[in-house]
């Protein structure tokens, strides 16, 4: 039977499984059930499940409680292969058959991947708000004096035919 040695590291503390018989990974999709439109992108709605890893194996009765103390301190992981390293990995589940073997059993461990969200946010400068020190601003961010907003008055004056009171930004 092939053994492959697998890594697990915990901030640089590394623990290798040496006598790794299989290794079964499970990386799926939630594809949705309804209809979509066909002109939109379907992504949107195709979910990324985590990556679950299921590990048999033979382990030194002494090494149990290493792994139990890693599952139960719910440490997040590195898991390294001979195909596949995955960052952010906790051990979910872990069953062991203990046979008749003074040393050894084996065991059953099932590890899951943590998704985790990146936080991105995005800093725009809203020009149209910022004063200029000679004056307003109008909604163009074209500076307003005094004297520009008058004459605006004094020409919408002149287009309605009668004064008319406007008030904004310059008072």
């Amino acid at each position: 039977m092939p053994t492959e040695d697998i890594m697990l590291t915990d901030s640089g503390v590394q623990n290798i499984l040496q006598t790794v018989a299989e290794v079964a990974y499970s990386d799926t999709l939630n594809v949705p059930l309804h209809k979509t439109a066909a002109e939109y992108s379907v992504s949107d709605h195709i979910i990324q499940n985590p990556v679950t890893v299921s590990l048999k194996l033979t382990v030194l009765k002494e090494e149990i409680e290493a792994l139990r103390a890693l599952k139960d301190q719910k440490k997040k992981l590195k898991f390294i292969s001979e195909t596949r390293v995955l960052e952010n990995i906790v051990i979910s589940a872990m069953n062991y058959t203990e046979g008749s073997s003074i040393t050894a059993c084996s065991m059953t461990l099932k590890l899951q991947e943590i998704i985790t969200a990146k936080v991105e946010s995005a800093s725009e400068s809203l020009d149209i708000l910022q004063g200029k020190s000679e004056g307003s601003v109008t909604a163009l961010n074209v500076a307003a004096t005094p004297e520009d907003i008058k004459r605006d008055v004094e020409e919408l004056n002149e287009i309605v035919g009668k004064e008319v009171t406007i008030r904004g930004m310059a008072g």
